[in-house]
């Protein structure tokens, strides 16, 4: 995954960057801004775990994964419910509606829940081995 560490040391910057500033208004936002900046600043907390540490913070890439596949799942939740209550449906490609969600759903969460809970690759098994060929030699 990420063999670069140059790559990871800017994606690293970036996300700790991206935490400083959720958390720089806080004194002037509601308690429901607040609880989600809280809940994006553990998600990239967390990602970035994932990329600092690829072999051992694997478990931290999986759970980004499914909180985006669970976000994705219950978007689709909210715009069938908004739907069968009478909402509008747009057909805008910006709009909240339920095609969109079911395509967020097919193109995004079904993949990275897919990721989530699939077992490691036989690839990253593999660049594992070699990692450990190299180190024993």
């Amino acid at each position: 995954m990420f063999q670069s560490r140059g790559l990871r040391a800017t994606l690293l910057l970036t996300l700790v960057g991206f935490c400083a500033l959720m958390s720089y208004g806080w004194s002037m936002d509601s308690t429901r801004t607040r609880t989600g900046s809280i809940i994006l600043i553990a998600f990239a907390l967390v990602l970035a775990i994932g990329i600092a540490m690829p072999v051992r913070g694997y478990w931290a890439l999986r759970v980004s994964a499914g909180s985006i596949a669970a976000a994705y799942f219950g978007y689709l939740i909210f715009e069938v419910w908004a739907w069968w209550n009478g909402k509008a449906q747009s057909s805008s490609p910006g709009a909240a509606s339920v095609a969109n969600a079911v395509r967020g759903l097919f193109v995004f969460g079904v993949p990275f829940l897919l990721f989530a809970i699939g077992r490691r690759s036989q690839l990253d098994d593999a660049d594992e081995r070699a990692g450990q060929r190299t180190t024993k030699e």
